[in-house]
C-alpha cells in the first residue's frame, strides 16, 4: 500500500508518548508498505532520529512549527473559534501546502494522521482516512481539570468544552479511529473505533544479569509533562516519607527528559535524585528495585509501566495509571491509590526480593504476549485491509 502518514511531532522513540507510537508504526509497517511522511517539528534536536525515520519512509517531509508563533496565533485565533486549542496550535498554512503538494504528486490507498489535533489535513487527501487518537482527549482533560490549580484548571476547562464537540464530529471525518483501551474508546460512541494497545520493544526492554539497587524507586517518562510531574509531586510528598520510614535507605530516581522547574526542586529533597535525560531508560529502569507510576491524570496506556514490565520490574501503580493494561493486580502489577497504601505497596516489595522477582516475571510474561509493537502493527494493517474493503464494496 501507498500510505500518508501525517504527525504533529516528529517520530522519535525516546520523546513523548505520541512520538514513540508514530515512530513504531512507522517501523514496523514501514517494510511493508510505501510510506511518505509529513511531519512538524519544534526543534532541530528532535531531529537525531532522522536517519532511521527516512530508512522507514520512501520519503520524509517536515515543517517547522516555532513554539512561540504557534501559541500566540493559538490565543487570537481562539477568540473566534470554538475548535480546540491544540488544534488550533496546529493550523499552518506551510503544513496546508506541503500535504496538498505531496497528495498532488501521487496517489495514496491510505491517509494515517496522529492526534486529534491532526485532524483537518486529512481532508486535504483524497484517499480513505485512519486516525490514531491514542487516547480520549475528553477523558485526558476531564483528569487534567480535576487536579491542577488556577489558571491551568481553567484552560483545561475550557479545551475540555470544545473537546468534548470536536470529538464527537469525528465519526464523520474518518474511516477509523485509533485508541489504545476500551475505555477511550468508549468517549467515540458514534465513531468507527479500534483498540489497538501500545507496545513495547522487549528486546531493548529486557532484565541484565545484574540485580537493582536495594532500596531504589524508579519513576521514568518525559518530565515536562503535567500528568508526570503532578505524579512525581504526590509520590514525593505523600508517599516517600512512610516508605523511608519502613526502608530508611529508600531513595527514589526520577529520571526522563526535559523535567520541569517543579520537579528539579523535588531533587532537593531528601532521598531524591532527577536524572533528566538519560541514554538507556532500559539500563535506568534495572537499576532500580522497584518501578511506580503514580498517575493522577492522563489517559490511555503508560509506556512506561510496560516498560518497567519488560525489564520484569515489579511495579506499583495507581488505578489510572494502569489504565487499558490487561494487567491482574496483586499478579502482574501492584495497584493503589491511597498514597499510604501506595507507599506500604512500595515498601512491601522492598522488603520482600522474593515477591518482588516473582511479580516482575509475571509482569514481563505478560508484555512478551501482549504488548509488542510488531503484533501492533500488525492489528493496524489488518484494520486498513478493512477499510479498503469497506471502501470497494461501498464503490
Amino acid at each position: 500500500m501507498r500510505l500518508l502518514y501525517l504527525t504533529p511531532r516528529f517520530p522519535h522513540p525516546g520523546l513523548k508518548g505520541d512520538q514513540l507510537v508514530s515512530f513504531h508504526r512507522l517501523r514496523a509497517l514501514g517494510r511493508r508498505h510505501e510510506i511518505s511522511l509529513v511531519s512538524f517539528y519544534e526543534h532541530e534536536d528532535e531531529l537525531v532520529e532522522l536517519d532511521r525515520v527516512h530508512e522507514c519512509c520512501e520519503s520524509v517531509s517536515l515543517v517547522r512549527l516555532p513554539r512561540w508563533r504557534a501559541g500566540g496565533k493559538t490565543v487570537l485565533r481562539g477568540l473566534f473559534s470554538g475548535a480546540p486549542l491544540q488544534v488550533l496550535y496546529y493550523a499552518s498554512t506551510a503544513f496546508e501546502r506541503r500535504v496538498s503538494e505531496v497528495a498532488r504528486d501521487r496517489r495514496f490507498d491510505l491517509v494515517h494522521a496522529f492526534m486529534l489535533r491532526m485532524t483537518p489535513y486529512i481532508e486535504l487527501v483524497s484517499a480513505p482516512s485512519v486516525l490514531d487518537a491514542m487516547d480520549s482527549m475528553q477523558l485526558r482533560m476531564q483528569r487534567n481539570a480535576q487536579i491542577e490549580r488556577s489558571l491551568k484548571r481553567l484552560v483545561f476547562r475550557e479545551e475540555l468544552r470544545r473537546v468534548r464537540s470536536y470529538e464527537r464530529q469525528i465519526a464523520d471525518s474518518v474511516d477509523a479511529l485509533l485508541v489504545v483501551s476500551e475505555h477511550d474508546a468508549s468517549f467515540f460512541p458514534n465513531a468507527p473505533v479500534a483498540v489497538v494497545p501500545n507496545g513495547v520493544d522487549p528486546a531493548v526492554f529486557a532484565p541484565n544479569a545484574r540485580p537493582g539497587r536495594a532500596g531504589t524507586i524508579v519513576f521514568s517518562g518525559t518530565m515536562s509533562y503535567a500528568p508526570n510531574v503532578h505524579a512525581a509531586r504526590w509520590f514525593v510528598e505523600k508517599c516517600l516519607p512512610r516508605v523511608r520510614e519502613a526502608v530508611p535507605d529508600a531513595s527514589f530516581v526520577i529520571a526522563g527528559a526535559a523535567p520541569s522547574r517543579e520537579v528539579r526542586r523535588l531533587g532537593r529533597r531528601p532521598g531524591v535524585s532527577v536524572t533528566g535525560f538519560v541514554e538507556s531508560m532500559a539500563d535506568t529502569l534495572n537499576g532500580a528495585a522497584v518501578a511506580v507510576a503514580p498517575m493522577l491524570s492522563g489517559a490511555g496506556i503508560q509506556n512506561k509501566i510496560l516498560e518497567a514490565m519488560a525489564c520484569g520490574l515489579p511495579v506499583v501503580t495507581t488505578t489510572t495509571g494502569l489504565g487499558g493494561i490487561t494487567a491482574v493486580p496483586g499478579r502482574d502489577v501492584l495497584v493503589a491509590d491511597d498514597p499510604i497504601d501506595f507507599a506500604d505497596a512500595v515498601a512491601a516489595v522492598l522488603g520482600d526480593p522474593v515477591r518482588a522477582a516473582e511479580i516482575g516475571r509475571c509482569g514481563r510474561s505478560l508484555v512478551l504476549e501482549r504488548y509488542s509493537w510488531e503484533g501492533a502493527g500488525d492489528a493496524v494493517e489488518r484494520i486498513y485491509r478493512q477499510v479498503l474493503e469497506s471502501q470497494s464494496r461501498a464503490r
